[in-house]
C-alpha cells in the first residue's frame, strides 16, 4: 500500500480569490495553498506603509500572529517615472475607489496626458516599474523578499 506524501502548507495573506489561483496554480502538486478566506481570525491589516516592502511585512507579521505555519505576503503596484514613481503604493485606488480598474486606468491616462505623454507613443523602455515584493512569515518572523519587474 502505497501512502500519499502531505503536502506542506503554503497560507498567502490574502482574501484575493484570483491572487490565490494563481500562486495554487504555479505551486500544483509540491505545496497546498490557502488564503484568508480559510483563517476568518486573521484581522484586516491597514496598508499604512510608503514602500511595498514595508506594506508586505505588516501583512505577514498580521498574519503570523493568528496562522502558525508558512505565510506569502507580498503588496504590488506600478511606479511610473515621468509620474514620479506614483502610483506606487497606491496603485489599487489610485482612480479614487479601491480595486477599481477602470477608474485606475482613467486616471493613470489623464496623468499620462497632463506630464506630456502623447496617446498611442508609449513610454520610453525602462521607464515603468511593475514591483510585487513577497514578504513571508513564520516561527523566524519575517524577512522581504523584493523583486521587480521592469518594463
Amino acid at each position: 500500500m502505497i501512502m500519499e506524501q502531505e503536502l506542506p502548507l503554503l497560507v498567502v495573506a490574502t482574501r484575493n480569490a484570483h491572487k490565490t489561483g494563481e500562486i495554487r496554480a504555479m505551486l500544483a502538486g509540491k505545496w497546498e495553498v490557502k488564503d484568508l478566506s480559510d483563517y476568518p481570525q486573521a484581522p484586516p491589516v491597514d496598508e499604512t506603509g510608503v514602500t511595498f516592502t514595508e506594506n508586505a511585512t505588516l501583512k505577514a507579521l498580521s498574519a503570523s500572529k493568528c496562522i502558525p505555519g508558512v505565510l506569502l505576503a507580498d503588496d504590488s503596484g506600478l511606479e511610473v517615472d515621468v509620474l514620479d514613481g506614483r502610483p506606487g503604493v497606491w496603485s489599487s485606488s489610485f482612480g479614487g475607489e479601491e480595486g477599481n480598474h477602470a477608474r485606475n486606468n482613467l486616471r493613470m491616462m489623464e496623468e499620462l496626458r497632463r506630464a506630456g505623454v502623447k496617446p498611442g507613443t508609449g513610454l520610453p523602455r525602462g521607464s515603468a516599474a511593475s514591483w510585487c515584493l513577497p514578504g513571508t512569515a513564520a516561527c523566524w518572523r519575517s524577512f522581504p523578499v523584493p523583486w521587480k519587474a521592469t518594463c
